[in-house]
């Protein structure tokens, strides 16, 4: 595939997923926050410092609160009637590019450096693009994700994506909730 078709694919499923969080994930999980607002980075198009907190920071959403607080929101939203209760977290790229389990466990460990990622990580299953029904989605400290792959790497899978190369590392809910703040949220139709 031609590196433009690949870029415009990759605008489109960051379109798809800015759009779906918005429409239907948000309203689930902004009951488990404080009152707050949320201002989407990967609606396009976007001033290229935005574009470089989600490069970089992995930071999809911001969440305000009270004008006192800033927190980083990072977003999988996946496609699909039937969801897995795991976060899944980008390892390797065919390419050999950063990634966000190699950024992510950079910034954690290098506090003192003000290194900036997410606060929160959600996963999220929508029906399908732009129009599916909200399906499910968990949240969880970013920084207790992280510490769970570095802490259990005999817990966490890894999985290849035949699509396009890419390797996955799986953690499924069930081993990350004891000791963690992850919070799973569905719509009470959905069980």
């Amino acid at each position: 595939m031609p590196p433009d078709e690949v870029g415009q694919r990759v605008a489109e499923a960051m379109w798809e997923s800015a759009f779906d969080f918005k429409r239907v994930v948000l309203p689930f999980i902004r009951g488990l926050l404080p009152p707050g607002e949320f201002i989407g980075l990967e609606d396009l198009p976007r001033p290229r410092a935005l574009e470089v907190v989600d490069q970089v920071a992995g930071i999809d959403v911001w969440y305000v609160t009270g004008m006192t607080r800033l927190q980083g929101i990072a977003s999988r939203i996946q496609y699909g009637g039937e969801p897995f209760e795991s976060f899944t977290i980008r390892a390797r790229l065919p390419s050999g590019a950063p990634t966000e389990l190699g950024k992510r466990l950079e910034a954690l460990r290098s506090h003192g450096e003000h290194l900036v990622a997410p606060h929160c990580t959600v996963q999220a299953w929508v029906e399908r693009p732009r129009t599916g029904r909200f399906v499910m989605a968990m949240i969880v400290r970013t920084e207790d994700l992280f510490e769970f792959v570095s802490e259990h790497p005999e817990k966490v899978e890894r999985r290849a994506n035949p699509q396009d190369g890419s390797e996955f590392l799986v953690v499924w809910a069930a081993d990350l909730r004891p000791g963690t703040r992850s919070i799973r949220v569905a719509p009470s139709s959905a069980w």
